[in-house]
């Protein structure tokens, strides 16, 4: 994906710089065809990133099959034009296409955290996956409202086909008139991109977010509107300029509102060995074991819990905004307790979010930094206890109750084992396969099946745990899911 990435935005570059330096010097009646040479390119320079090698070599098959049709028919290019716009649509040969797939393209997904700097994919990671957490109301849409899914995906196909339908039409447009430069054309495709756009992010994100983008977009074009019209060349550059500064400052507005829609997925539990309730970032979690996430920041704040959570939405904020993970808070019932994951490299940070804590809270904060690059804190503080593992499991058996899928609960629990006497004694009481046999260490998992019942999640998780503790093993994960489904984060 990073390799297509590179290769698709090199080209993009290129052509664009072209695009800009090259007009001017050309002839007259060499512009029209440049632009039109750009438009086609840019529409395959997408779909290859899309779709990789694959697509991009079965829809040169179609945009030839289609250019041939409206050079021998032109009468008939109106029909033909609905009918290229079906056949990019449905992609009839989808066949061939996921044979060339498997052979020419990476089977990985397009993630734009894949692209940041490796000691920074955690963070980013962590990012991504906090806004599907975000959008998880959208989710549930789609599991209980089976009309609402429906109409998605119907909005999306339309869209889909109106954008590839004005891509085709205008690039139709521009071939008739090569001898005239057509402001217009920049307006279409704009309207198309958009389009596209609008579609992606109504099929990914629902019809709420979409609104998100419409405002930016919709200023974004009026100073080549404002061009296009007959007014004095004054009011042109008048209402281009303030039209354009309004578009610059939506999106800026957007940009940093997107990363204000932030949440925390938290397991709350009773510390039962201090008597004290633990809020725990179950989102954290798959990130903990890295080399390079290892400042372990500790703020103690003099407030009560209610106080701290009508501000939580700013410090997660200032968190996402500043590339740190929150891991966890305490409520000691006297005061709230942060505990944080610093990039090694970031040495200031530390010491501004105890700033921001206290003019935020209006409160000193008491502030503890550790090097930590075993993760023990996190561990030995939350990951490793029980009540910690108890309300890992039973977090699991909420999420499936909030999507409403009404299913017992298919929960399994890793351990590993460096006594053979103590897991055969493990084995007599539960089924379990073993997953490696490495230097002496046994690493088992054991898998049950369990009514999404939070008491009897936490009794069975509990009996497991006490004898693993009593045959000397230890434990490594926990994860749950439904039959034919699981849940890892």
């Amino acid at each position: 994906m990073k390799k297509r990435f590179y290769i698709a935005s090199i080209i993009f570059l290129v052509l664009t710089f072209a695009l800009l330096i090259l007009p001017p010097l050309l002839p007259g009646n060499v512009r029209p065809v440049f632009l039109l040479v750009y438009f086609i390119a840019l529409f395959y320079l997408v779909i290859y990133f899309i779709g990789g090698l694959s697509k991009l070599f079965v829809y040169l098959i179609y945009g030839l099959a289609l250019f041939l049709l409206l050079y021998f028919f032109q009468q008939y290019r109106f029909a033909l034009i609905i009918i290229g716009t079906f056949i990019f649509l449905l992609n009839p040969l989808a066949y061939i296409d996921n044979k060339l797939a498997k052979k020419l393209d990476s089977p990985d997904p397009i993630e734009f955290q894949m692209l940041v700097k490796r000691s920074y994919f955690p963070i980013f990671d962590y990012r991504a996956k906090m806004k599907e957490y975000y959008h998880l109301p959208q989710t549930k849409k789609y599991y209980k409202k089976k009309r609402y899914y429906s109409l998605v995906n119907i909005s999306t196909f339309a869209l889909a086909g109106i954008g590839i339908f004005l891509s085709l039409f205008e690039l139709n447009m521009m071939a008739d008139d090569l001898q005239q430069f057509r402001l217009e054309s920049i307006l279409v495709f704009y309207i198309v991109i958009s389009i596209f756009v609008s579609a992606l992010i109504i099929y990914k994100k629902g019809f709420t977010s979409l609104r998100h983008i419409v405002k930016p977009m919709f200023f974004l074009p009026m100073p080549i509107l404002a061009f296009m019209t007959d007014l004095p060349l004054h009011w042109k550059i008048i209402i281009a300029s303030v039209s354009g500064l309004v578009g610059l400052l939506l999106v800026i507005y957007e940009i940093y509102s997107y990363f204000r829609r932030v949440t925390y997925h938290a397991s709350s539990y009773l510390d039962t060995n201090n008597n004290y309730y633990v809020y725990a970032n179950l989102l954290y979690e798959p990130y903990m074991y890295n080399d390079y996430f290892t400042t372990v920041g500790k703020y103690e704040l003099n407030l009560d819990i209610e106080s701290f959570n009508e501000k939580l939405s700013d410090v997660l904020a200032y968190a996402n905004f500043r590339l740190f993970f929150i891991t966890a808070y305490i409520d000691t019932g006297t005061s709230v307790i942060i505990y944080t994951q610093f990039h090694k490299n970031h040495l200031n940070s530390p010491e501004l979010f105890s700033n921001f804590l206290e003019k935020k809270y209006k409160t000193n904060a008491l502030t503890t930094i550790t090097q930590d690059p075993t993760h023990e804190i996190f561990e030995n503080k939350f990951f490793k206890t029980d009540d910690y593992i108890v309300a890992r499991a039973v977090s699991f058996g909420k999420l499936m109750k909030n999507l409403e899928i009404n299913k017992p609960l298919i929960i399994t629990m890793y351990f590993y084992f460096t006594s053979t006497q103590g897991l055969r004694e493990f084995i007599n009481l539960y089924s379990v396969d073993l997953v490696s046999f490495k230097e002496n260490v046994i690493t088992i998992k054991t898998q049950f099946e369990i009514a999404n019942v939070d008491y009897l999640i936490d009794l069975k998780v509990r009996e497991i745990l006490l004898n693993v503790l009593i045959n000397d093993g230890h434990y490594i994960r926990i994860t749950a899911g439904t039959r034919g489904e699981e849940f890892e984060n």
